[in-house]
């Protein structure tokens, strides 16, 4: 988790952090210490009814002072809130689902353009899907690329 904050440059306390694939919930138990809040997204019920245990084990050993939130569904139909997102993703789905998640972020930042949308993208294998929808790398560290969504474009 440091070395992600870290190649952002980011104040984490400023932002939602979202977890594409959140699988069994440990990186959103360790963002849910450090964000504003902190959101694992999963398709397997199975998944999220292990990371919604792994949480409350987490919470009761003192390991953040928020609960995480989890959200079970396909990750393309995940509406993300309002506000500074940091979106993590571990190259958890190919590029037609990927392509819908970029397309609700790119939504969410035209409704609030003053907001920043930061995806960190661990071995980033559609990077140049990320990059053709106008997406810029702010950073790279070793199999991981922080891309900025693009501002809205003005009619």
């Amino acid at each position: 988790m440091e070395v992600v904050i870290a190649a952002a440059g980011i104040a984490p306390e400023r932002f939602t952090f979202i977890d594409y694939g959140c699988g069994k919930g440990r990186m959103v138990m360790l963002a849910a210490a450090r964000f504003a809040a902190a959101i694992g997204v999963e398709y397997s019920p199975r998944l999220i009814a292990i990371a919604e245990r792994n949480a409350k084990a987490f919470l009761a050993r003192g390991g953040a002072d928020r609960a995480p939130i989890f959200w079970q569904g396909n990750a393309a139909e995940f509406l993300p809130p309002g506000g500074d997102l940091f979106c993590y993703l571990y190259n958890s789905f190919g590029p037609e689902i990927l392509s819908d998640c970029l397309l609700r972020l790119e939504q969410a930042k035209t409704v609030q353009a003053s907001r920043r949308v930061l995806l960190a993208y661990v071995d980033p294998q559609h990077g140049p899907l990320v990059v053709s929808r106008g997406w810029s790398a702010l950073a790279e560290a070793p199999g991981l690329t922080i891309f900025e969504a693009p501002s809205p474009r003005r009619p």
